[in-house]
């Protein structure tokens, strides 16, 4: 049997500021610029932060008056249960957009909102909207590596979500709406489509057999896009004649590959498929004879070594950093390209004939393209020892290629064969099954194309990468949030992974985590002061674990973990998105409800036996806040049937069932000296972040008493 105690406690996240427009989102190395930035919940901001590379210093001036946010609680009151008015943080409105919205809702929705109340509830949410436009001066060095950055604001609700901003080494100006600007190129515009029936208009002038590309970003800029924004290219001669259009390449975003036919004057126009108009539909446009696909000539890299390779005709160099691990970014002037980095040697591409090939000895890493769809590529492998397989990436490095892999042994018989499935990197083990030379063959299912690279696993060099969800939270003083860690470990790791927290901002308090072998995620539990400042900072989480060989040499190897935002896209499906650095924000505004574990101490819960949690919802007063609940790191061996509870506004209580599988019985004998097994309730009001704990959090603790079984307390 199993003995559990639930600490009953209280912890709530603060609404989390966001940033729904910046522009320009782009200069050129060297220039100083202005940069205006939209939003919810801006009010109040502190400073600038920019992550993501070196060279780009901020320096504030914030615009719009202040915010009376004692009117809250009447909007909550009498707008938080509609669906145009209930999340104001995450729209972009004119203020009077957002009377327009109110005035809707009184008169074509009925809501039962008196004159008076009206017009505070409109001062309060068009004093947001002036409020959330920021000015900042952006100064980017002459040196600054080009590539994209990630552009926060600390403000006195924490730290915003981030906007991208690039940095070029092309020259670069600003469209202009509903206007012709002559271009000379290569060039960038930077372009905002705000207007409804909006055309931007760039004239050139080109050369017969010149071969040039019209690269259009806003998706790949602003994830948000697509529910506003869905800009097209058309290209015409100087007669008018249509030459060329583009509805979108890179998910929405329009790209153009032509070659010039004749001397002569040419219009590229950019629109909104629909004409629609939004301050947030900001774009980046490049021309020239620039590469359109920014996949690099070679795709894998050594951990602190010099790389080189090709973009199209472009040269790329870059130097990796010396504890990067997996598939990593590289920021170019092109956009950021992935590489994977191992510190395996690198067996290049494939061979034309196989016959005349040598084979390259394993473990080794290996990169390739597939562009036809009878195209086969082959590698000659040698095995030095058996049990040795392999990993294919194509997901992970933005590929559209479905492949299908075939392991061939010395006399040409098929070992083994694998066709990738689902949205899972293909994985081999052991389809090196002995020693000795092997084909590696490599299709397009789908005659899709697209790069790839692969390496060896089970080689036995242990290695590890680490992630955690969510990217950031903002707290209120007195408040708790809960970041999960996860790990993934190659090679069959087995040591725990100490887990800690750097750059803190002052009042702000972490305990130090470990990953126990037996366990592939934990939680960081991170506490604000009462007392302490508004705004937040910037963290980097480290793992480390030490590694004994042969010879008793004990090696620490470092990792740092991957922060990683859960975006809900207009479709509501869950984007994962890979952020530049974490966040802990110390916000001034309370939040919209607590939670807290009610009603029971102590219960016995083994294998195969049930036991009920409630959870209790605690709204202030006029609360009406809908809440969606559910548990996050749950311990191997502990389920929760519902998944995630919708508590509407009205109610105050989500009864969840705790089971206890056939693997829970690891728990009575593990290693007493191991740290404590944690999971969380959290709650979530939507927004950005929707399922992750960003409004608040419930703490449980699992351990392993000495007289065995669980026990879940402080």
């Amino acid at each position: 049997m199993v003995l559990i105690l639930f600490l009953i406690t209280s912890a709530a996240l603060a609404q989390n500021p966001r940033i729904a427009a910046l522009y320009p989102a782009g200069a050129q190395a060297g220039k100083s610029i202005e940069i205006a930035i939209r939003g919810g919940g801006l009010a109040g901001a502190k400073r600038v932060v920019v992550n993501g590379g070196p060279g780009v210093k901020a320096e504030l001036s914030a615009a719009g008056g202040p915010v009376d946010d004692t009117i809250r609680p009447l909007f909550n009151a009498k707008c938080v249960t509609c669906h145009e008015s209930r999340s104001p943080d995450n729209r972009t409105l004119s203020p009077e957009q957002w009377a327009a919205t109110a005035d809707r809702m009184i008169t074509a929705r009925g809501a039962d909102i008196k004159k008076e109340d009206r017009d505070k509830i409109v001062g309060w949410l068009q004093a947001r909207a002036r409020a959330g436009q920021i000015t900042a001066k952006l100064s980017i060095a002459a040196d600054a590596p080009p590539g994209l950055r990630e552009v926060r604001l600390v403000t006195e609700q924490g730290i915003s979500s981030p906007f991208s901003f690039e940095v070029s080494n092309l020259p670069e100006t600003l469209a202009l709406p509903n206007t012709s600007i002559t271009l000379a190129l290569p060039a960038i515009i930077n372009g905002a489509i705000t207007l409804s029936g909006q055309r931007d208009k760039f004239l050139f002038s080109a050369k017969k057999g010149e071969p040039l590309t019209f690269n259009l970003k806003a998706y790949r800029i602003n994830e948000q896009c697509p529910m506003f924004f869905n800009p097209v290219l058309y290209l015409y001669d100087s007669k008018g004649k249509e030459l060329a259009k583009s509805l979108g390449r890179i998910d929405i975003d329009p790209i153009l590959e032509w070659i010039c036919p004749n001397d002569g004057e040419y219009t590229l126009l950019v629109r909104d498929l629909l004409w629609k108009g939004n301050p947030a539909s900001i774009y980046r446009l490049a021309i020239g004879n620039l590469p359109a696909d920014t996949t690099l000539s070679n795709l894998v890299a050594r951990p602190g070594a010099s790389f080189s390779a090709n973009m199209g005709s472009m040269p790329i160099e870059a130097l990796l950093a010396r504890d990067a691990a997996g598939v990593t970014m590289l920021h170019t002037a092109m956009g950021d390209t992935p590489v994977l980095v191992r510190d395996l040697p690198d067996g290049g591409g494939p061979v034309e004939t196989i016959g005349l090939a040598t084979a390259v000895t394993l473990p080794a890493m290996f990169s390739g393209k597939l562009t036809g769809a009878n195209q086969v590529d082959r590698f000659k492998v040698q095995a030095l020892k058996p049990g040795m397989g392999l990993e294919l990436y194509t997901k992970r490095l933005g590929s559209q290629l479905r492949p299908r892999v075939t392991i061939r042994d010395e006399k040409d018989a098929v070992v083994q064969t694998r066709l990738m499935d689902g949205d899972e990197e293909l994985r081999m083990p052991a389809c090196f099954p002995k020693a000795g030379e092997y084909v590696v063959e490599i299709t397009d299912s789908l005659s899709s194309g697209g790069a790839y690279c692969w390496e060896t696993i089970g080689a036995g060099i242990p290695d590890f990468s680490l992630s955690v969800t969510p990217d950031g939270a903002n707290l209120a003083p007195g408040r708790r949030a809960a970041l999960l860690v996860r790990v993934t470990r190659r090679e069959a790791l087995q040591e725990p992974i100490k887990l800690t927290i750097k750059g803190l901002p002052l009042g702000i308090k972490a305990e130090a985590g470990v990953i126990p072998p037996d366990d592939d995620k934990a939680l960081l539990l991170i506490t604000v002061d009462d007392k302490a400042a508004l705004g937040g900072g910037t963290i980097t989480i480290e793992g480390t674990t030490e590694l004994t060989d042969d010879q008793g040499n004990v090696r620490l190897l470092r990792r740092f973990a991957q922060p990683i935002e859960l975006y809900r896209t207009q479709n509501n499906n869950l984007r994962p998105i890979e952020r530049s650095a974490a966040f802990i924000g110390v916000a001034k505004e309370e939040p919209p409800f607590g939670l807290s574990v009610q009603g029971i101490e102590s219960l016995n819960l083994g294998p195969g036996q049930t036991a009920t949690v409630t959870v209790k919802v605690v709204r202030p007063t006029n609360g009406r806040s809908d809440v969606v609940i559910s548990a996050l790191g749950l311990p191997p061996g502990i389920t929760i049937s519902q998944g995630a509870l919708y508590i509407p506004g009205n109610k105050d209580e989500a009864i969840f069932t705790l089971r206890g599988s056939e693997a829970s019985r690891y728990l009575s004998t593990r290693d007493p000296k191991l740290p404590p097994l944690r999971f969380v309730f959290v709650g979530t009001t939507g927004g950005r972040n929707a399922d992750a704990p960003t409004d608040s959090t419930a703490a449980i603790i699992v351990t392993a008493p000495r007289e065995g079984g669980i026990k879940i307390g402080r």
